[in-house]
């Protein structure tokens, strides 16, 4: 009489946490679907990247943003452009990891490329071509390869003329 009890219970309880799984994986689908494809000043991508490139006592300017609902095949892509001081603009382009965007070298071109697949539609996001050139330098922040294929970026786009920073998160 215990052994078909304890089966009973078992099985009940692995419908319930199949449940509940069904309930989280719609309710965050519902959530994603729903909110504003939109970064704000608050959010931990811009607070990280202000205080990386040490512009955390000096105004800037959420220009433009773009972070749509993740996919159910795990594909993320946030970007946004900030406008800073020049002063910080042009002593970020010196760091020793960042590097102009002509004289990338084939890795980092491929990290561009990568990225550019999933910004070709934003208007206000410079072009590759914009972006490989001497106008733009490139501070990589994260890339990861999984059995030598791209599979996600952190970017930052630096453009000292026009003292803005392009930050672009993307992973396939």
């Amino acid at each position: 009489m215990g052994i078909p009890r304890l089966l009973k219970q078992l099985v009940a309880l692995f419908v319930l946490l199949l449940v509940l799984f069904y309930v989280a994986m719609f309710g965050t689908m519902i959530y994603q679907s729903m909110r504003a494809p939109i970064v704000t000043m608050d959010d931990d991508d811009v607070q990280y990247v202000l205080d990386w490139v040490g512009q955390t006592d000096t105004p800037v300017q959420l220009l433009s943003s773009y972070h749509p609902p993740a996919n159910w095949a795990g594909d993320f892509e946030k970007m946004f452009t900030l406008k800073i001081d020049r002063k910080i603009a042009e002593s970020l382009v010196l760091r020793p990891d960042v590097v102009r965007g002509d004289q990338l070298p084939a890795d980092l071109v491929s990290s561009v490329e990568f990225a550019m697949f999933f910004t070709q539609d934003i208007a206000w996001f410079p072009p590759g071509s914009e972006l490989l050139s001497s106008e733009y330098y490139l501070w990589p922040i994260h890339t990861l390869a999984q059995f030598d294929a791209l599979d996600s970026v952190h970017l930052l786009f630096i453009s000292p003329d026009s003292e803005l920073l392009f930050f672009v998160e993307a992973k396939m």
